[in-house]
């Protein structure tokens, strides 16, 4: 439970992302350890990522990855969920090869990158 939403819900209302969005913003804004930040970075990634607003989404993920993300993996695998939401495959295969070197036999990391793969040849 993170800023009062449970962001592994599977259905988040748009009420909800918005308050994720605000909270993280708000930390974002007056917070200065550097994990904070990240973590903030992060949760507002997923909560732009589940609106579908991709770009802000990605800005977000990566600043989490440049802060040092305790779970940088997670960064990269939900940065290129959203890179290949806007079809942008070279760039989602990449990061979903970087988070499969951080988080070893993950079938998500996995098949996300199979599909890219069927992307990028066509298939």
């Amino acid at each position: 439970m993170v800023y009062g939403v449970d962001l592994d819900k599977a259905e988040l209302t748009e009420e909800e992302l918005e308050k994720i969005i605000l909270k993280t913003t708000e930390v974002i804004s007056t917070e200065i350890t550097k994990e904070t930040l990240s973590v903030a970075y992060y949760d507002r990634g997923v909560a732009y990522g589940r609106k579908k607003e991709h770009e802000k989404a990605i800005l977000d993920f990566s600043k989490a990855i440049e802060l040092s993300y305790t779970y940088t993996w997670a960064a990269y695998y939900n940065r290129g969920w959203d890179y290949y939401s806007i079809k942008q495959f070279e760039m989602a295969l990449s990061d979903f090869k970087k988070a499969d070197r951080l988080n070893q036999n993950n079938d998500y990391i996995q098949r996300n990158m199979q599909a890219t793969l069927e992307k990028l040849s066509g298939s």
